[in-house]
């Protein structure tokens, strides 16, 4: 994944509160569950870990694509089916240029295109 195509400032700002909302979360309810149930210290920063990276890859696959959340990146939505004409600079027998129909399929996520 790359950061290339996300507003870097806004991104990590909703990173750190993302994460102090987690840890919160983690701290106030599912560890003392956890300690309930198993009777065992639970150790609390590894699934913090793993939540943060299943949010973001959540976000960098499908939620940016809502218009009310994708104020984290710079880039506009380009997935879907084109069909455009390629015109080339080579001159066929005729001493035309070259121009070809097809169909380009773009597939976006918020860091790649």
């Amino acid at each position: 994944m790359s950061l290339r195509y996300y507003k870097i400032g806004i991104f990590f700002f909703v990173i750190i509160i993302l994460s102090l909302i987690i840890d919160l979360a983690i701290k106030e309810w599912i560890v003392p569950l956890m300690n309930q149930i198993t009777q065992k210290d639970i150790l609390r920063f590894p699934s913090y870990a793993a939540i943060m990276c299943f949010i973001i890859y959540i976000y960098n696959s499908y939620l940016w694509k809502i218009p009310i959340i994708n104020f984290l990146i710079k880039v506009p939505n380009f997935n879907g089916r084109y069909r455009v004409e390629l015109k080339f600079d080579y001159k066929n027998k005729d001493g035309n240029n070259v121009i070809k129909k097809c169909i380009v399929e773009i597939q976006q996520t918020a860091s790649t295109i």
